[in-house]
């Protein structure tokens, strides 16, 4: 596993990796993932081509075009059946510690988490 804390066995901690995996097609068409794995980069990578060398699209069987976007759906597909996960973000994902204080009559902290929510304001135009 990478970067695990001294003493620390596998089992009390998965560590995982995260990766942006994307393409650009014509006209500016962009998609991206963001995928985790506890896997090593060898080992990414080593999935990365099997995926890569395993995508076959069938234009007549498949009723499928044989793009680059259709591609990079089956490249994903392989990849989380090959056990890595996909990861989505927060609509507001920004959360900030902040010490509120002590225990009555100790010297201990109490500390709270806050979440900042980023808001929009919409004006319709007449």
């Amino acid at each position: 596993m990478s970067k695990k804390i001294e003493n620390q066995t596998e089992s009390e901690a998965l560590w995982l990796n995260l990766f942006e995996l994307h393409y650009t097609w014509y006209e500016g068409e962009h998609q991206s993932t963001i995928l985790a794995t506890a896997k090593e980069q060898n080992e990414i990578e080593k999935d990365f081509k099997e995926a890569v060398s395993s995508v076959k699209i069938d234009d007549e069987k498949e009723k499928d075009v044989d793009c680059l976007p259709t591609a990079y759906d089956k490249i994903v597909n392989i990849l989380t059946q090959k056990g890595y996960t996909v990861c989505y973000f927060l609509t507001d994902p920004d959360y900030y510690v902040e010490k509120r204080g002590h225990v009555k009559g100790t010297q201990i902290g109490k500390y709270e988490i806050i979440h900042i929510i980023e808001k929009t304001e919409r004006k319709r135009l007449r």
